[in-house]
């Protein structure tokens, strides 16, 4: 776009990698504000930025009520407790596990129950994902000759995840219909989407109970799984925040548990090939390792300039150094600091201070 108008053009060029769940929310979020007339404070943005709300369960989980309606009793008393989990889903997405040594697990009736609605759906939607185009893919690679078959290895990547949801919330702007959710390995069945949904449930319960080592549901806490560590440019698992399982240190050997999920506005997405993936060791893994790189605010008024920040990890790159990893937990609390922009604040609030002065 080279005329400095973006909204002059008949198309957005950016289906592909985003689907406006982010950009909605905070869209919805700032208009929810403007109706009560709220005059938005830095803690009131910094509270957005910190949005952890599902858009895809939002959207999505309507569809799988749809199909659990429409195929029949259940008959599972697990897969019906799952059921009854998301339909009472506030789509908020908690951890419900400390950031502290402890590890400590919520006791609030509320805070569980979203934080399992929310393992639930997402071991839903890899299992959805796989169900739905892991034919297709397969069929398509069988076709194409030796040399090409890597340009189609997987199902589990960003368009696949777009086009599925897409096909389920928009079915008029695409031209697939139904008949992407017909399994070509079972010729004399012919599956509709309520199938593929369903059956994709019956994988996720599965799933749980695999990963948890139990099928009581109340222990499927979304913390146990979505964690993040902020990894070391040197690749030494010590040397991650928090350190790596190859460490004795007691804490977070796999990663702070985080909240969010999938196009959060708190970006916090794990791989598309979790949960059902076709790589075994990949199958549990719903961490991450990417997020917002400062959470950023600020406020400027007529005569003074006041703004909070926070890193994913720290001011210094030295290991020893107490300013490597002390800001790392406030980040995954979403919590800030003050970022001093006037010079008597920096000198008033200072640690330390480096001069360089020229080589005369």
């Amino acid at each position: 776009n080279f005329d400095d108008d973006p909204l002059n053009d008949p198309v957005y060029l950016g289906t592909y990698f985003d689907l406006g769940c982010r950009e909605g929310r905070i869209t919805e979020l700032l208009e929810a504000a403007r109706r009560r007339e709220q005059k938005l404070t830095i803690e009131d943005v910094a509270a957005i930025q910190g949005d952890t709300f599902s858009c895809t369960g939002f959207r999505l989980v309507p569809f799988i009520l749809e199909a659990v309606e429409r195929t029949g009793p259940l008959d599972d008393p697990e897969l019906e407790a799952a059921v009854a989990r998301l339909a009472d889903w506030n789509f908020e997405t908690p951890a419900a596990i400390s950031v502290d040594p402890s590890r400590r697990e919520s006791n609030d009736p509320e805070i569980r129950a979203a934080s399992v609605a929310t393992t639930i759906f997402n071991l839903w939607q890899n299992a959805f994902l796989h169900r739905t185009i892991d034919d297709e893919i397969a069929a398509l690679n069988a076709a194409l000759p030796d040399r090409q078959v890597g340009f189609i290895s997987s199902s589990a990547s960003a368009p696949g995840y777009r086009g599925i949801y897409k096909i389920l919330v928009d079915p008029a702007g695409t031209n697939v219909g139904d008949r992407i959710f017909d399994n070509l390995a079972t010729e004399e069945i012919v599956e509709t989407r309520y199938d593929i949904i369903v059956l994709a449930l019956r994988d996720a319960v599965a799933r749980g109970t695999e990963i948890f080592g139990t099928a009581d549901q109340n222990e499927w806490l979304w913390g146990k799984l979505h964690t993040i560590t902020f990894e070391d440019l040197s690749g030494i698992p010590q040397y991650n925040v928090p350190p790596g399982e190859e460490t004795d240190e007691a804490g977070f050997p796999t990663g702070y548990p985080r909240p969010g999920d999938k196009f959060a506005v708190d970006a916090s997405e794990f791989s598309f090939s979790a949960g059902l993936g076709e790589v075994p060791e990949s199958r549990d893994d719903f961490t991450y390792g990417s997020g917002p790189s400062m959470r950023f605010v600020v406020e400027m008024i007529p005569g003074h300039i006041r703004a909070v920040n926070i890193l994913p990890g720290g001011e210094s790159a030295d290991l020893l150094d107490p300013h490597y990893d002390d800001q790392a937990e406030r980040w995954v609390r979403n919590e800030t600091a003050p970022m001093h922009f006037y010079t008597e604040d920096v000198l008033r609030y200072q640690r330390a201070r480096i001069l360089f002065e020229p080589i005369e």
